[in-house]
């Protein structure tokens, strides 16, 4: 019975090798190339690759990337209900790349998510009712405009630069020693579990509620 067991857990180890060792990491090689990409209709954004991407407003939504030649037909640019998901083809991960950014242009976008260490950045401000972002990982976003309602959600140590976001009310969340900056002036609800920090300028209704060494304060 026990050499079974010894064999069945041998057995499940190796599957998870196995399995591990079929994604294949790529590095980034030859000329720096654009491509532009046709997609359907969007309103939300999910990074999963470790690339820049940057947002600009405009009516005639469009797709851009840049970066090495090898890794054009290795990143899918998919639209499934609505949101747009930027990730590399199955079993595949970039490993080192000189240049990897991605160029959006919309009015509609409000939904932003990064899955790993990648960058979002909003060069034109954004005017809209409501906006949620979210990371998972390390990655960062830096975000300006006005909303009246936010919602930001950080799990890992990440950062959400959000000063120059305007919101009336705002609701965030961290798990993990990520970082919020945000702007508010009506109310702010604030939910902690790790070493995490928010900070906030305006002067909103705060509510806090801390499960470990995180802090939520005031900057002047």
């Amino acid at each position: 019975m026990k050499k079974q067991l010894k064999i069945y857990l041998f057995l499940a180890v190796l599957a998870v090798f196995v399995s591990g060792c079929s994604e294949e990491g790529i590095n980034g090689k030859g000329p720096v190339v654009e491509e532009n990409r046709l997609v359907d209709d969007f309103s939300s954004l999910y990074l999963q690759i470790p690339a820049k991407l940057y947002v600009y407003n405009g009516t005639e939504q469009s797709v851009r990337i840049r970066t090495n030649q090898n890794l054009l037909s290795r990143i899918e640019t998919t639209v499934v209900n609505g949101e747009l998901i930027i990730e590399t083809i199955p079993d595949v991960w970039i490993r080192n790349v000189s240049v990897l950014e991605v160029y959006i242009t919309s009015d509609q976008v409000s939904d932003f998510t990064i899955n790993g260490s990648g960058v979002i950045k909003i060069e034109d401000c954004l005017d809209v009712d409501n906006a949620s972002f979210e990371v998972n990982g390390s990655g960062d976003i830096y975000a300006c405009g006005e909303t009246e309602t936010l919602s930001v959600r950080i799990n890992g140590s990440g950062k959400f630069s959000g000063f120059d976001l305007q919101s009336s009310v705002a609701e965030v969340q961290i798990t993990g020693s990520g970082d919020i900056q945000t702007t508010v002036s009506q109310a702010l609800e604030a939910t902690i579990s790790g070493s995490g920090n928010v900070e906030y300028k305006g002067s909103p209704q705060v509510t806090t509620q801390i499960s470990g060494s995180g802090n939520v304060r005031k900057r002047n």
